[in-house]
This record gives C-alpha cells, structure tokens and sequence, in this order.
C-alpha cells in the first residue's frame, strides 16, 4: 500500500511503514531480476528492504525453486497461553516460504505474527477442496481437511 501525498508505504511482510525510495517501475523491475518475469504475473504488493532481502534469500534455497503450495502456520508469542496460535493458510503457487507469506496477505489471510510454513506434496493439493485454500483456517477446519487428505 502506497500513500502518494505523503510517499511512504506499509511493508505487506511485517507491516513497518516506510518513506519510498525507489519508483514503481524500479521496484518492478528489480523483482524481475530476481524472482524472474513469472513473478510479475501475480499482484504484488510493496515490501520494505529487509524483507525483500530475506525472500532473495529464501529464493535462492535450492530445493525449494519448484513453485507449490504451502501450508503456512500462524501464531502470536505474545498472547496468552492457549490463545497463540492464529491459524493455518494454504496458499500457492510460490518457489519460497517468503512468496508465500506475501501471497496470504494478498489474499486476506495472512494474520500476523510469526509464520511456519512447509511446502505441500503434489498429492494432497489435489486432495484439497478449494473453499480451503487462500483463507484462513481455524483448529475445526484443519481437522476436517485432515480427513479429506486421508486416503
């Protein structure tokens, strides 16, 4: 998200405000270089320096350079005992845990806090409804998609 009065933006990974420095076009195409052009196809959302450092370096794990699903866990340490954990996601296609993340929050369901995250098995994607994918799950939900991932 871009504030054009006043030049700044909130970092969709970890949601810091920060003064723009570089144009659209820039970001663009320092994307592309880096994630390569297939990245511009989906919406992107500006994030701040760090964070975009750390998805190149997420992107550059080698065992991780097919695009999958992923199943993204969402807690808060903060919160009282009982009442840390925020839910799952299963969002994709993404080639790192970074992509992903930035993909929940495209997708409103990207919580906050800390996020796990563990690439899906071609197998059970497809095993997965689609009213169960790009949302946030509660502990109810992850229970029954368990038993539609169960042969």
């Amino acid at each position: 998200m871009t504030s054009d009065a006043d030049n700044t933006y909130k970092c969709a990974a970890c949601g810091g405000v920060f003064e723009k420095a570089w144009t659209d076009e820039e970001a663009l195409a320092e994307t592309a270089d880096v994630f390569g052009s297939d990245a511009l196809a989906e919406p992107l959302e500006a994030v701040c320096d760090d964070c975009f450092e750390a998805m190149k370096t997420d992107h550059a794990v080698p065992s991780l350079t097919i695009p999958c699903w992923w199943w993204l866990s969402f807690c808060d340490a903060e919160r009282p005992a009982g009442l840390q954990f925020l839910g799952v996601s299963i969002v994709g296609p993404a080639d790192n845990i970074g992509v992903a993340a930035i993909l929940a929050h495209g997708a409103g369901c990207n919580p906050g806090g800390e996020v796990q995250g563990i690439p899906i098995p071609d197998g059970i994607v497809e095993r997965t409804p689609d009213s169960y994918r790009k949302r946030l799950l509660n502990r109810e939900e992850i229970l029954a998609l368990e038993k539609a991932w169960t042969p």
